[in-house]
């Protein structure tokens, strides 16, 4: 993988990625169900440890990067959606 180094393996081996949004509000997680990258659980621990509002969006078939166009298009759908109902301004 181009441009991701040892720390980063090694964060993710230690699962400590999934830290990063700890009492965050307004997390959307959007993850394709085979992804092949970042294994779904990841997307479960970063939703449980964020608070309210929050969204696990889990894309049925979906691979790491919704190479499937329907997929794709699902993300952008449920990513545009959270944007206007919880960042009021940022999308038109």
């Amino acid at each position: 993988m181009a441009g991701l180094g040892p720390a980063f393996f090694e964060e993710l081996d230690r699962g400590t990625l999934a830290d990063a949004p700890k009492g965050l509000p307004r997390v959307l997680t959007v993850q394709g169900e085979r992804d092949e990258v970042v294994p779904p659980a990841h997307g479960h621990l970063i939703w449980e440890a964020a608070q309210e509002p929050k969204r696990l969006h889990l894309i049925p078939g979906g691979d790491h990067r919704f190479t499937d166009m329907t997929h794709r298009m699902d993300a952008l759908r449920e990513s545009l959606a959270w944007l206007r109902r919880h960042h009021n301004g940022m999308v038109s």
